[in-house]
């Protein structure tokens, strides 16, 4: 009974390997038998499935915001229009892409899926909701997160500031645009402050610590149209003026707008003013606090700033690192330096005159050209308008003094005669015979001449910022025929500005208008083409009246209407002539300026 049983499992075996084979596609009869394929299953093990992008952390301006689920909270500090760096840390495995509004950063994860996403941004002025939408995307997944104002942020009206031009030129018009908004919709009112450092308007503390200039701007300001206001005014002389330009809402929130406008001055500025400006010597290089406490004892910006006496320095001085040195200021505060120019060679070794000095003829010569060109090389560099002044004085020399010191005044017009140009004029027995046309006495012929010849290498060297300014004294000495304004006149087109110094001296107490006619005023009306300024305007205190500079202010606006610049000498030469530091003639001076003919300044 067990054999069959055993029979019987063997031939259904058998006859089940028989079928499986015949079932065998592709397989053919007689042919070896092949391994079964494997039969997929119809569960699949699923792979990973992508990182939805996160926000780990958001910090703004170096401060991590605390975060409410899938909302960040600004401080309330934070206002519309201002600027935000942000730091977003983000969790994603793949490369993915972050935007704020209108600004889109695409990023790329580390091995650990973290990424760095760095943002600057502005807040929009135009906000229609406390909130600001993050969207993150990568691989088609996509997250919303928001950036929400906290609770009861004092929103602040918004101001800004187009078409306002980098660069101003004094004599400019200027036009700019103010827009000013509220987010609540509140109305707003402008209000436009200019800044003062001086008088009664002065704002303390300044917002600056730059120079600013006192002159007033007289600003114009326009309602265009909704929350739109347009700000004209004109700068005719130079300097930095700050302008507070305030937006009030109804409910009393202010926001306010410093402008430091930087005002320079230009050649064509200078030579065409339509407004006459000041300047004054009191020291060698004074310094911006020093120049600044004088202003304000007068309570007047001063443009022109007379402070270097220069010369020939050909013993391998650094004549111009002394220039620089105390004209850098006046170039930052767009104040006009005044530079004056001896003819004649200082050891700055020995602090006193070299033992061998120029004559005019040798500079006619070409003996100081590489010197010369050198020096218009370097004032060129500072592209800024500076006033030049060669030889000062020229027709005024002191012959008692070139007596007693044969070494002074050789580079002037009276001290130019002889073959070689170095003799005074009482010295030779022929004033015309020995140099050029013998009808015009030697030494006013040879300063001419010197005069174009140092002219043309400034030229040359494209030194176009230096103004050549022709100085003589306001009356001649010696008075001989020879030596008059007229015999000295290089020539319209080799002067920019004609300036005399007029000294009320040794207690003569004359006026202004005396002294000014007595040789300078005709000649200044015959050549009406040529700007005139005051070089040098000085009075001792012999006798004299403690308002003569400003007497003298007032016969220049009633009398003088071509003078466009005075230029005060108050250092206490000989104990006499320092008026600065005399509260009766600095508050008669204030009195005159205060009305407005120098450029009105609080």
């Amino acid at each position: 009974m067990k054999i069959i049983k055993i029979y019987v499992l063997i031939t259904t075996l058998l006859l089940v390997v028989a079928i499986l084979g015949a079932c065998t596609p592709g397989q053919d009869e007689g042919a070896p038998a092949t391994k079964a394929p494997t039969i997929a299953s119809p569960i699949q093990t699923p792979t990973q499935a992508p990182i939805p992008p996160s926000i780990l952390s958001l910090n703004v301006d170096g401060a991590e915001l605390s975060a409410e689920g899938d909302v960040y909270l600004l401080p309330g500090e934070v206002n519309p229009g201002d600027r935000l760096d942000l730091r977003f840390i983000v969790h994603d495995d793949q490369n993915g892409s972050l935007q704020l509004l209108m600004s889109e950063v695409p990023y790329v994860p580390s091995e650990e899926n973290i990424a760095e996403v760095k943002l600057s941004f502005s807040v929009p002025h135009d906000l229609t909701s406390d909130e600001l939408p993050i969207h993150l995307e990568a691989e088609g997944k996509s997250v919303e997160y928001v950036l929400r104002f906290e609770p009861g942020t004092k929103w602040l009206p918004v101001i800004e500031i187009d078409g306002l031009p980098d660069e101003i030129n004094m004599g400019a018009h200027i036009e700019f645009s103010v827009l000013a908004s509220d987010l609540d919709g509140s109305d707003v009112l402008l209000d436009i402050q200019q800044v003062f450092t001086r008088g009664s308007e002065a704002t303390n503390p300044l917002p600056t610590s730059d120079y600013i200039a006192n002159f007033n701007l007289e600003i114009e300001v326009e309602e265009k149209g909704d929350r739109e206001w347009l700000l004209a005014f004109d700068v005719p002389l130079p300097g930095h003026y700050g302008i507070f330009v305030s937006a009030e809402d109804e409910d009393g929130n202010q926001t306010q707008e410093y402008l430091q406008l930087s005002v320079e001055p230009t050649v064509e500025g200078i030579l065409n003013t339509e407004i006459p400006f000041l300047g004054m010597w009191f020291k060698f290089e004074p310094t911006a606090a020093e120049w600044r406490k004088v202003e304000d004892a007068i309570g007047h910006d001063m443009v022109i700033v007379h402070s270097i006496f220069s010369s020939f320095c050909t013993r391998e001085c650094n004549e111009y690192r002394i220039i620089e040195r105390g004209i850098e200021w006046m170039i930052d505060a767009n104040k006009v330096p005044m530079i004056s120019f001896s003819f004649e060679e200082w050891d700055w070794d020995a602090v006193t005159f070299s033992d061998k000095q120029p004559s005019i003829q040798q500079i006619l010569d070409g003996e100081y050209d590489d010197y010369l060109e050198l020096y218009a090389q370097n004032l060129a560099a500072f592209e800024k308008p500076i006033l030049f002044i060669p030889g000062w004085e020229f027709n005024g020399l002191d012959v008692r003094r070139a007596l007693a010191d044969d070494q002074f005044g050789k580079g002037r017009g009276a001290h130019a005669f002889g073959e070689n140009g170095d003799l005074m004029w009482n010295q030779v027995s022929d004033l015309y015979g020995q140099f050029g046309d013998p009808s015009i006495a030697d030494g006013p012929e040879r300063f001419i001449e010197a005069w174009k010849h140092i002219r043309t290498l400034f030229a040359k060297n494209n030194a176009d910022n230096v103004v050549f300014v022709w100085n003589p004294s306001f009356f001649s000495y010696p008075h001989e025929t020879w030596n008059t304004l007229y015999s000295h006149w290089p020539g319209e087109d080799y002067v920019d500005v004609i300036a005399p110094s007029i000294y009320n001296y040794a207690g003569k107490n004359r006026t202004f208008r005396s002294l000014f006619d007595e040789e300078v005023a005709s000649f200044c009306q015959e050549l009406s083409e040529t700007p005139v300024m005051i070089r040098e305007l000085g009075s001792d205190r012999r006798g004299n009246s403690p308002f003569w500079h400003s007497e003298a202010l007032a016969e220049v606006v009633d009398r003088y209407p071509y003078i466009r610049g005075v230029v005060f000498f108050s250092e206490d030469m000989e104990g006499q002539y320092a008026f600065h530091d005399d509260p009766t003639k600095t508050n008669a001076l204030r009195e005159e300026l205060d009305k407005g003919n120098f450029g009105f300044s609080e």
